[in-house]
């Protein structure tokens, strides 16, 4: 006799979806930081960062490019909630960009 007994269902990971965050605004401090935790509490992930400063203007410019996963912000939320962090003397552009955006 042979028993067969049911796995259990083990749901796979989503894929993640993927954002690159561009942000040129002038310089302040706190900026990155500010930045960075919104990206965390939006439920993303940051897989690569690059940012300078351009000292002749002092105008920041920021690349960021994250993931997140299900249950994540989407796209249109991130717009939205980033509005406190661009304000007049915060980031002047805001540029997620996915396959999907």
């Amino acid at each position: 006799m042979t028993m067969s007994v049911p796995l259990p269902h083990v749901a796979q990971p989503s894929s993640p979806t993927e954002y690159v965050l561009t942000i040129s605004c002038p310089d302040r401090p706190g900026l990155v930081a500010d930045v960075t935790r919104y990206i965390f509490e939006s439920g993303g992930n940051i897989v690569e960062s690059q940012q300078f400063e351009d000292r002749l203007t002092t105008r920041f410019f920021m690349r960021v490019h994250f993931v997140t996963v299900s249950g994540g912000t989407g796209p249109d939320e991130l717009r939205t909630s980033f509005a406190p962090i661009a304000t007049p003397t915060g980031p002047s552009s805001w540029c997620p960009s996915s396959g999907t955006v």
